[in-house]
């Protein structure tokens, strides 16, 4: 995130790259492409994936760069990842088409981005995109300069107009390219300045203080109808969930309570949870959690396993303990791979390329598979007697409660219950026999999520199986760890490590194996190799960096980073290195995590929303009285 001068900036140099692109629209001659597609050797099933479009694409490497300078051309940056809708939208549309392709060759050094693999320079570049378009997500196009200065991104747009911005940004570069690299190099400066001092009050000292101001602040962007926060599209939001839940813990307050039960229900009963397979989709494109993006991420599933069953145990709820056993059963039976680590997700789209289709039904399915008594009980619940909302069909949701059902059709609770359990087995069954495209690269920080989320289920009454599971992945996960602490990136499904690692990678592997083998204290040594490493290489002169990038400078770092979907990975390195010090002597690092937790405090009171993680390792670690949570 950029402070708002910067913003002004960047906003201000938005409009001069767009005054220059609409200026710059003549004629460029046809330039001799500068190589062939080169990812058919790849290891990531997404660059696979594109190994035979008629695009040259290229990996992100040395190579590329190196045409990009030779011939001054603009690199032409596609991010994406396997399980995206719309980037499989794009590659059909646009990507596959040879007009298209002519003009990328053409015109551009095309470099295809697994943004899984790539987190530090992705959140870069959204963070680019985002300030100067003012949203981002993915499929993500960034053009950069042969310098590696960024000037101009969008995310997925339609066939004619993907072709109207290639010619508008060829045309431009032929026209006055010089003009484009000084805005280029302007924008690559104002994304490299640390950022000023945010003008904030201080945060108070006393726990009930902090309390207070953390659930003023987020319940006031709350949704207290329907869960989450705002009233558009909506992810689950669970650093935000998991910092409300500390403070529900230490200073109940009935209506965060309502709440939290009101979030955590919808996310549970609608249209984010997969009501037959279990698992959590990636997010909702509605206020009222109805319909889904169908892509299923690990770290998704991983971290609402671990607060299902930590929200159970707060909010005294044996429902959301449930859910979070079931969300860890789901992920040893989808995701777990031979060799015991998890596999990064499950496609959005079907093998026939719809999106969704997977876990749609339509009325014909639904009589043919299922009794007249469970299609009356499902009508009900899912309210699906008119059109369905998906071309494939229906998703199985709950939209009303079972207990309304058993009333309207003369059941009995155990009767409703039994009914419904049967049709999801009769579900299962008919969805076993079809097919969904799997990306099985092996991401390390996701499989110490992972971990983590199977720490607190091993606590449970199903611990046995938890324990076995985690214990399988422990080894998997140290077997790829070197003796002074190295991490990868991800491995192949045959197990073989690749890719640079990433803050995110040390941060949770070292959170997870704390987590897991605390009470025993075995991988201490191991943990403390690979903390140093990450304070040593992602923490430079007070600022994160969340990845290293050799081909181009991604920024001076920030003081804190703010959350995502998944909990800054600052934040958690903090609590990793507090915890272990707890274990054993490490007087460097405590001293390192302390100075850390009490930097950047300005962008905590100002936005206690964005930084929820670090704000909940200040109730944790830095208030008078606070217990281990």
């Amino acid at each position: 995130m950029i402070a708002h001068g910067i913003v002004q900036a960047v906003s201000n140099h938005r409009q001069l790259s767009w005054r220059l692109f609409i200026a710059l629209l003549l004629f460029v001659p046809n330039s001799p492409t500068s190589a062939a597609n080169r990812l058919a050797g790849q290891t990531s099933p997404y660059l696979l994936l594109h190994a035979q479009d008629p695009v040259h694409w290229q990996p992100w490497d040395r190579e590329a760069v190196t045409v990009a300078h030779r011939e001054d051309k603009l690199l032409f940056l596609s991010i994406g990842y396997f399980s995206c809708h719309w980037c499989h939208v794009i590659q059909r549309e646009s990507y596959q088409d040879a007009s298209i392709a002519d003009k990328l060759n053409k015109h551009f050094v095309t470099v295809k981005i697994d943004r899984e693999l790539r987190p530090a320079l992705d959140n870069y570049l959204l963070e680019f995109v985002r300030q100067t378009r003012g949203q981002a997500g993915w499929p993500l196009h960034v053009f950069l300069t042969p310098s590696g200065d960024p000037l101009f991104g969008t995310t997925y747009l339609p066939k004619v107009r993907f072709s109207r911005l290639l010619n508008q940004v060829a045309n431009g570069w032929e026209k006055d390219r010089a003009a484009l690299k000084n805005t280029a190099a302007e924008h690559s400066r104002l994304m490299r300045l640390k950022r000023p001092p945010v003008s904030g009050r201080p945060l108070p000292k006393s726990a009930e203080k902090l309390h207070r101001l953390t659930r003023s602040s987020l319940l006031g962007a709350a949704d207290m109808e329907f869960g989450g926060f705002g009233h558009g599209t909506k992810f689950p939001p669970i650093p935000q969930l998991r910092l409300l839940l500390h403070s529900q813990d230490k200073h109940p307050v009935p209506e965060l309570a309502l709440f939290l039960r009101t979030t955590l229900r919808k996310m549970a009963r609608l249209g984010l949870r997969d009501q037959v397979g279990g698992g959590f989709f990636r997010y909702t494109t509605d206020r009222y959690w109805r319909t889904p993006h169908f892509e299923k991420m690990l770290y998704t599933n991983a971290l609402l396993a671990q607060l299902y069953l930590e929200a159970a145990t707060i909010l005294k709820e044996p429902e959301f303990a449930a859910i979070g056993e079931d969300t860890l059963g789901f992920l040893l039976a989808d995701m777990r791979s031979p060799e015991g680590a998890f596999i990064a997700s499950l496609s959005a789209v079907d093998d026939s390329n719809r999106e969704g289709a997977y876990y749609l039904w339509d009325k014909q399915e639904l009589q043919r598979i299922l009794p007249p008594e469970e299609q009356v009980l499902l009508e009900w619940l899912w309210d699906s007697r008119g059109k369905p909302p998906f071309t494939a069909g229906f998703l199985p949701l709950q939209l009303h409660p079972l207990r309304e059902a058993t009333a309207a059709l003369g059941l009995s609770p155990a009767e409703a219950r039994a009914r419904l359990n049967s049709a999801h087995n009769r579900l299962r069954v008919a969805r076993s026999q079809r097919s969904l495209p799997r990306d099985d690269k092996v991401i390390s920080g996701w499989n110490g999520l992972v971990l983590t989320a199977l720490a607190h289920g091993s606590e449970g009454p199903n611990g046995a199986t938890y324990r076995q599971a985690g214990e399988a992945l422990r080894t998997q996960l140290l077997a790829h760890i070197t003796r002074d602490g190295e991490l990868f990136r991800a491995q192949t499904k045959k197990g073989v490590p690749y890719g640079v690692a990433s803050l995110e990678d040390y941060a949770y592997i070292a959170h997870g194996l704390l987590s897991w083998d605390q009470a025993q204290a075995r991988d201490t040594q191991v943990v403390k190799a690979i903390l140093e490493r990450a304070w040593q290489r992602f923490y430079v002169a007070g600022n994160w960096q969340r990845g290293e990038d050799l081909l181009i400078k991604l920024g001076s770092g920030e003081a804190v980073l703010a959350d995502g979907a998944s909990p800054s990975p600052s934040a958690v390195l903090i609590d990793s290195t507090l915890e272990l010090a707890r274990l054993i002597p490490v007087p460097e690092l405590r001293a390192l995590a302390l100075r850390a937790l009490d930097t950047g405090t300005e962008a905590l009171s100002t936005a206690p929303f964005s930084y929820a993680s670090q704000l909940r390792l200040r109730l944790k670690w830095k208030t008078p009285g606070n217990k281990k949570h």
